[in-house]
């Protein structure tokens, strides 16, 4: 966390964080170059917990349940576990895919949706490696959606979308050498996108790219990051793509990096889901 940390404190106002000089022509070049769609008006993101359609998968239903056990680290345990958890086989799909379900071992409520484990998956296996459908999180205590992600022969499918006080907050997505993010600022319909590399050596994870976005999908701002994961600099720029001053984006540059470092401290968490 510590590179979090230090672009917190080096960029908590883009007023003493003026970047590397670049002429004009060539930094409006490279705002304007990079539009990514708007993710507010992407009519199949769901940007509150009310707008997610639950997952039913059509099955039939087991004759004898059989249930699997689990400790607090998904390991599996002949008997059930205080702080653990436990999973329901609830049947078969036509084409023979078993559905399962997740539970809280402590107060017997659901960890996830019912879900379908790929053909020749084994049931047992507590992690995302078997999943073949579409897949809800739920939190322990309040029974609120956690997360949602879609998965085919145990492969993530685009986003895993993470939720709190049932908004969108972030979605993350695994690649070979790190984890790519995006997260949102929704009164201001803005929001920023991160790349974070891991170190093959070490296993951590490093920045390697920030970026915010006005709503119009131009870049509002790019923080520059050395090899090391250290922020070096700042270009920041109007909604047209040509550069601004630091002052002008301050406030909305401080929330987005405020967010930002929010986010990072909880994301060994939120990876657990």
């Amino acid at each position: 966390m510590k590179s979090f940390l230090t672009l917190m404190l080096v960029c908590a106002s883009l007023t003493a964080c003026n970047g590397t000089p670049q002429s004009p022509t060539a930094a409006s070049a490279a705002a304007s170059a990079r539009q990514p769609s708007n993710p507010y008006q992407d009519p199949a993101l769901a940007l509150t917990t009310q707008q997610i359609t639950p997952f039913k998968p059509d099955y039939t239903p087991a004759t004898q349940p059989n249930i699997y056990y689990y400790n607090v680290s998904g390991v599996a345990s002949e008997q059930p576990v205080a702080d653990g958890y436990h999973r329901k086989i609830l049947g078969t799909t036509a084409d023979g895919r078993t559905v399962a379900q997740d539970f809280y071992e402590s107060n017997q409520q659901p960890q996830t949706s019912p879900f379908i484990i790929m053909k020749n998956g084994d049931p047992k296996v507590f992690d995302k490696s078997v999943l073949d459908s579409d897949v809800i999180w739920y939190d322990q205590k309040t029974g609120d959606i956690t997360s949602t992600a879609t998965f085919q022969n145990g492969v993530q499918q685009g986003w895993l979308n993470v939720y709190e006080f049932n908004q969108l907050q972030l979605q993350l997505q695994d690649r070979d050498e790190g984890i790519d993010m995006r997260y949102f600022a929704p009164d201001e319909k803005i929001w920023g996108e991160a790349r974070l590399r891991q170190n093959l050596n070490t296993g951590q994870l490093a920045l390697e790219n920030l970026t915010f976005f006005h709503p119009n999908g131009t870049i509002l701002t790019q923080v520059e990051i050395d090899e090391l994961g250290q922020p070096m600099g700042v270009k920041t720029f109007d909604s047209n793509g040509k550069m601004a001053k630091a002052a002008d984006n301050a406030k909305l540059n401080e929330l987005m990096l405020r967010r930002f470092a929010l986010l990072m401290s909880k994301l060994p968490k939120l990876m657990a889901r």
